[in-house]
């Protein structure tokens, strides 16, 4: 049973769960566990057991039908040389084996970036509806040790994904742009983001003016090791613009993510400023050039297998995480303004002898909702809560 509360340093909480509701129980716990609001509510993908599920769930984020499995039997899809698309004609099975997601809104679902690590792995585009499972798109190679991927949908149908391809030989990140319908998904262009140094986490938010942000993070090793988290506008034909470094550090896990906001962006990356061998995460406002347009501000601890996830509510920033606290992985909700000034406590979801070990969250019509994955001696579990805050 899970326990709803904060610690008793804690400012006055401003959120309370109205719901807890269980997605999926499996011998495993959840590799990845992603969610995002939609026309129609919302729509939720995991990762377990070398499977991976997805489930639209109504405006109060309760399921509206049993979980579906996004599976390689039809044959995926990618680019010839010529630019037109043509048979992936040996897929290692039909299961789709993801170790990490990402989920956009479509006026008809929602997109799933999936990404498979393999010698060769690969990453998918895959189109959602309530009924179940649409066209499936191969982008590209990924490597053995690829991490994240993300994908936005931008105006003019357009998708872009970048994820972390992982070889063993290089850390680099890869871009593709595709086209959707509702019976198909074209690939327009794919490359490398061409950076000189090791890059990893890749994280997308669409502008409403056109064209996305690209937020990332370089890593240098030496006798000190450095981490940049840069952040360049991308167009929907992968063109670039100038990269800008919003925040630097040394914790070589930043897991960065990014959101649009009124102006600008919102962005959170993990560090380990203070030394004290405990990541906390912090937020960097970002203006329409891909800018720092404030310091980074530190939110809370962060210190579990990933970083925080984004999303916005009105005109507060919202950022779920998994963290510790007296030997338990939970569940860390905050809230904040643009400059990281953050409204009341931690709202922190745990459970007796269980950990949390991945969360999302997503905006609703006047509340959050949050999915997050448990681990239990073996098992695991993936959970949806509805949760209402003051203003």
């Amino acid at each position: 049973m899970a326990i709803f509360g904060c610690r008793t340093e804690s400012l006055t909480q401003p959120c309370r769960v109205e719901a807890e509701m269980v997605l999926s129980i499996a011998a495993q716990s959840p590799r990845d566990v992603v969610v995002t609001a939609t026309a129609f509510g919302f729509f939720a993908a995991w990762a377990e057991q070398d499977r991976t599920f997805a489930v639209p769930l109504d405006e109060l984020g309760a399921p509206t039908r049993v979980p579906f499995e996004i599976s390689l039997s039809s044959d995926p899809l990618s680019p010839s040389g010529e630019g037109n698309k043509a048979l992936w004609t040996s897929p290692p099975s039909s299961e789709l084996s993801a170790e990490a997601l990402s989920l956009a809104p479509l006026s008809g679902g929602a997109v799933l970036g999936a990404l498979v690590p393999g010698d060769p792995g690969a990453a998918y585009l895959c189109l959602l509806t309530e009924g179940g499972q649409g066209p499936l798109l191969r982008l590209g190679e990924a490597g053995p040790n690829a991490t994240n991927i993300d994908v936005v949908a931008t105006a003019e149908s357009r998708l872009v994904a970048a994820w972390h391809m992982g070889k063993d030989d290089t850390s680099e990140i890869a871009l593709a742009s595709a086209a959707w319908k509702e019976d198909r998904l074209d690939l327009l262009a794919a490359r490398p983001l061409g950076r000189d140094r090791t890059s990893i986490s890749p994280a997308l938010a669409a502008s409403p003016s056109g064209g996305v942000l690209l937020a990332f993070a370089e890593v240098s090793l030496g006798a000190t090791p450095s981490v940049v988290v840069q952040a360049q506008w991308l167009g929907t034909d992968l063109a670039s613009g100038q990269a800008h470094a919003v925040a630097r550090g040394t914790y070589l896990h930043p897991t960065v993510d990014v959101v649009a906001t009124e102006g600008g962006y919102a962005l959170v990356y993990r560090d380990d400023a203070d030394d004290d061998d405990v990541p906390e995460y912090y937020h960097v406002s970002i203006g329409l050039d891909g800018s720092a347009q404030t310091a980074p501000a530190r939110i809370s601890k962060a210190d579990a297998f990933v970083g925080p996830r984004l999303a916005t509510q009105d005109d507060l920033l919202v950022a779920a995480a998994i963290r510790s606290f007296q030997r338990n992985l939970l569940v860390g909700l905050n809230r904040f303004d643009k400059h990281g000034r953050k409204v009341g406590g931690e709202l922190q979801i745990y459970a007796d002898k269980t950990d949390f070990v991945r969360a999302d969250v997503a905006r609703g019509e006047g509340f959050l909702l949050l999915a997050y994955g448990e681990d239990r001696d073996g098992s695991g579990r993936v959970l949806a809560s509805r949760v209402r805050c003051k203003p």
